[in-house]
């Protein structure tokens, strides 16, 4: 039997993907070379759902938990929910949820002086 990988475990790998992902740049141009690109996009999203679909057990996993369901819902890499706004674009019900759960988080978090990875 295996052992799960923790929420922190698997946001590192999330980082990972995403930097490869930042790396390749998308050609506006020419959207048949964007290939590499999509599928880079492709794997921040499963390595975000999977931090996603992962058991919190920490304050602090939760935080890195709302930071990947932003990453799932609007494509936006963000360092603190409590202080990120979308776009309009990306304004809904859903991220406007995530966005009260991360200020309450954060607020938990710094009243037990956690910090988030």
């Amino acid at each position: 039997m295996h052992k799960r990988k923790s929420v922190t475990a698997l946001n590192r790998e999330f980082e990972r993907v995403h930097s490869a992902f930042k790396a390749i740049p998308f050609n506006e141009d020419n959207p048949s070379k964007n290939k590499r690109w999509e599928r880079a996009l492709d794997r921040c999203h499963i390595a975000a759902a999977r931090v996603v679909h992962v058991r919190a057990e920490t304050v602090e996993e939760m935080l890195i938990k709302s930071r990947a369901i932003v990453w799932l819902a609007a494509s936006v890499k963000i360092e603190n929910i409590a202080t990120w706004r979308p776009t309009k674009m990306f304004r809904d019900d859903g991220l406007d949820g995530v966005i009260s759960l991360g200020r309450d988080l954060d607020r938990i978090a710094k009243r037990l002086n956690v910090e988030a990875a």
